[in-house]
Parts: structure tokens; C-alpha cells; sequence
């Protein structure tokens, strides 16, 4: 668990969620390890981008680390920086 607590983002985001779903399933197989604290330690480790969308998202009432996982893919692929809602001018939504 000590591992995970202390992983960081340092290459691709598409790299980082690969080793971190490795490492969970490591943890969530020998050690007693919520998803909802395994979500607060994948949006730590993310790199400042992508962490602050989740922070002004509240993407932290996701349930499960792939749900998670799969919205961080989302938001570097598609480059979003602030929000989905077709309400917010201002949204990647729209453009």
C-alpha cells in the first residue's frame, strides 16, 4: 500500500492509469484498500492538469477507480480543461 500512497504521474496519463490499476489490483488482493481511497490517491497523483479538473469537477463521489481512471483518459485525449456542461460557455463541451 505504501507503494501506491507514493506513486505519481511522471510520464503519459495513459501510462499512469495503467500502472496504477496494476498496482490496485496488487493492493486490493493482499491488502484492505477502499476504493474510495484508492480515487483519492489516483487524483493526487495525477499531473496539476488534470488533478485540478477532477477538484472543480468534485470527481471524487465516483465509486470506482475504473470509472475514475477511465474520465482522466477522457479529459487528456480529448484535452479538455474545464467542464462537459453545454451550459458553460466556456466548456470544452462546446468546442
Amino acid at each position: 500500500m505504501e507503494q501506491m500512497m507514493l506513486f505519481e504521474q511522471e510520464g503519459t496519463v495513459r501510462d499512469y492509469c495503467d500502472s496504477f490499476l496494476l498496482l490496485f489490483d496488487q493492493v486490493r488482493n493482499s491488502e484492505e484498500m477502499t476504493d474510495f481511497y484508492a480515487i483519492y490517491l489516483f487524483i493526487c497523483g495525477l499531473e496539476p492538469r488534470i488533478r485540478n479538473i477532477f477538484v472543480k469537477w468534485h470527481q471524487y463521489s465516483y465509486l470506482k477507480v475504473e470509472d475514475v481512471v477511465s474520465l482522466a483518459l477522457k479529459i487528456d485525449t480529448n484535452n479538455l480543461h474545464d467542464s462537459f456542461s453545454p451550459f458553460d460557455s466556456k466548456s470544452s463541451f462546446l468546442h
